[in-house]
């Protein structure tokens, strides 16, 4: 549908965003939690350690954003918020798809959606047919 790719660096879109994703899910999110999002993304665009990816459409607007960040190995993704207006559109998948391509490009080994417990997300997630497992890493 003539959608297009790019990186966005505004945090307030990425915030505004990602409260419409609550919203439409009539979900609260608290102020605490969205400033520990928005940290999480100004941290690491400032040291160069993650990225928001934004898809456009056909008519250059804004319909679906990821942040994320990465290392060595691992591309995390951390928040996907879309705008309801685009959702049916398959926005969702199409952002996906390309932080796939991203990966696979810039040669990373692994995605990590970061839980797959949403009840309207994880069927998605499950059906990508990664292994499902609990864990975290400490390092020091």
């Amino acid at each position: 549908k003539g959608y297009s790719v790019s990186y966005i660096k505004d945090l307030n879109v990425f915030i505004k965003f990602y409260e419409m994703t609550f919203k439409k899910n009539n979900q609260v999110i608290q102020k605490k939690d969205v400033d520990i999002v928005c940290n999480i993304a100004e941290n690491v665009i400032k040291k160069k350690d993650g990225k928001i990816l934004s898809v456009k459409n056909s008519n250059n607007e804004l319909s679906a954003l990821q942040l994320f960040f990465y290392d060595k190995e691992t591309i995390h993704a951390v928040a996907q918020p879309n705008h309801p207006k685009f959702i049916k559109d398959g926005v969702s998948t199409y952002i996906f798809l390309e932080l796939f391509k991203i990966c696979i490009e810039e040669g990373y080994k692994f995605i990590d959606f970061n839980g797959a417990n949403s009840p309207k997300l994880g069927d998605m997630k499950h059906s990508l047919l990664g292994e499902e497992k609990l864990f975290f890493n400490i390092t020091w």
